[in-house]
């Protein structure tokens, strides 16, 4: 036993002497260049049996470092429990790597700086099984410290980024369930304009041993905060063969001075909050998503679909969609509406398609509201029906009105037809008299 240990303790000191010199170094470098088709720099490097240590790690961007770094990281930190191999298994006790920085561009002729380091995908034949993963990998603990992360598109002259991002993943392993928490600043840039979000990550994530109809991945909470407003994200997604997707979504305090620095004329505005519910299956092969859910509700608004999208050719197939709004409610997310406008009331509709034959309706009930240079409508009642069919080429609508202008009644209807080769409409409108405010008043009152 003691010749053993003595026999390790000689090859670990060996190993460590050995790996640490410059021709061990410059021997990695020149074959991590040769795999990576890339300029590589390496400033130390030792090994040991449980690991390896790296400082100062850099690749360069195609053409060598004059032309920039692709990818560099101060530390790179690797424990490994060598036992394991014995048990066909490969245990990573810590990976860890420190202050590195990532360069992606997006070139204008729309290649990548990372072509050529990425092998393309070889094509296989249909009925060829994949092969069974060698070995059991486990991985305690991934870490990124201090990480920069910028993606530059010289197309589109945008920039995004990621700093100061922190990276963990725990109690990796392709047959259990594992943790992952990111925390960073993200930056994005265009046209002289830039904002910073502050955002983080956690979720879990279960592979099955690549066996993708049982894999999922759980975003527990993906989070985003841009002055007062902020954003929450909830995700899950289920068999990855034929996805199964439920994600949740909220927004909170937007307001006009939140966007005020990156759109133009906006007009003052708050919205308090806004949620959305989603939940669908997604057919890959076919490139369809059967939509289960998928709800949206904000202060006097909530609406609702369900139905099939196909999203190769960019429209639902059958489906069924609703939405209620108060016209109040809405109107005091923008307060020149309340003054301006004064709309009350309960708009309504619904709309289904189903083998190519598509219904609408909308209704308000108790409408009311203010124009500019027109008056009050009160006690204002609508109705409209419409279906098509024939691609949209055969159908017909009626509708109603009613209400009061300035006291005064009207009320009126339409019916329409529509052909192949042509249109068909009865539009009536009866009012008992008309009386609109003097222009000169409402001048004024604009003035004031």
């Amino acid at each position: 036993m003691a010749v053993i240990l003595f026999g390790l303790a000689g090859g670990e000191v060996a190993l460590r002497w050995a790996s640490s010199s410059d021709w061990a170094r410059e021997w990695a470098r020149q074959k991590a260049a040769e795999m990576l088709h890339r300029d590589v720099r390496l400033q130390k490097m030792s090994a040991s049996f449980s690991g390896i240590k790296l400082d100062g790690l850099e690749i360069a961007e195609p053409g060598g470092f004059d032309e920039g770094t692709f990818v560099s990281a101060q530390r790179v930190r690797v424990r490994v429990n060598l036992l394991a191999l014995l048990c066909k298994r490969l245990s990573v006790r810590a990976f860890i790597i420190t202050q590195a920085k990532v360069n992606l561009v997006r070139r204008e002729d729309g290649t990548f700086n990372f072509d050529g380091i990425v092998p393309a995908a070889e094509d296989k034949p249909k009925d060829e099984k994949p092969s069974a993963w060698p070995l059991d990998i486990t991985l305690d603990r991934l870490s990124m410290r201090d990480m920069d992360l910028t993606y530059t598109d010289l197309q589109q002259h945008t920039r995004a980024a990621a700093s100061d991002v922190a990276f963990q993943i725990s109690q990796f392993g392709l047959k259990q369930k594992f943790s992952v928490e990111i925390k960073s600043v993200l930056t994005y840039e265009t046209q002289g304009k830039t904002i910073s979000v502050p955002a983080g990550l956690q979720a879990q994530a279960y592979l099955e041993g690549f066996n993708l109809a049982r894999a999922y991945v759980e975003v527990g909470r993906f989070t985003a905060q841009y002055k007062d407003a902020s954003f929450t994200l909830r995700l899950r997604v289920e068999d990855f063969t034929r996805p199964l997707v439920h994600a949740a979504l909220q927004l909170e305090n937007v307001t006009s001075a939140v966007v005020a620095e990156w759109m133009d004329d906006v007009p003052e505005f708050t919205l308090p909050e806004l949620s959305a519910v989603a939940d669908a299956r997604i057919d890959l092969k076919a490139q369809k998503a059967d939509i289960q859910q998928l709800s949206l509700e904000l202060p006097g608004l909530e609406s609702q679909f369900a139905g099939e999208w196909d999203y190769a050719r960019q429209q639902p197939n059958d489906f069924e969609t609703s939405f209620t709004v108060d016209l109040a409610d809405i109107a005091k997310l923008v307060p020149l509406w309340v003054e301006e406008y004064r709309l009350k009331g309960e708009l309504t509709g619904s709309a289904s398609q189903k083998e190519g034959a598509l219904t609408a309706d909308v209704v308000l009930k108790n409408g009311a509201g203010r124009v500019p240079y027109t008056g009050e409508f009160t006690k204002v009642a609508a109705s409209f029906h419409a279906q098509e069919k024939a691609g949209l080429t055969e159908g017909s609508a009626s509708g109603s009105l009613s209400g009061r202008l300035n006291g005064d009644p009207f009320n009126g209807s339409l019916t329409l037809t529509q052909l192949p080769d042509e249109w068909k409409a009865d539009v009536k409108l009866r009012a008992g008299r008309v009386a609109l405010p003097p222009l000169v008043r409402l001048l004024d009152e604009r003035r004031t």
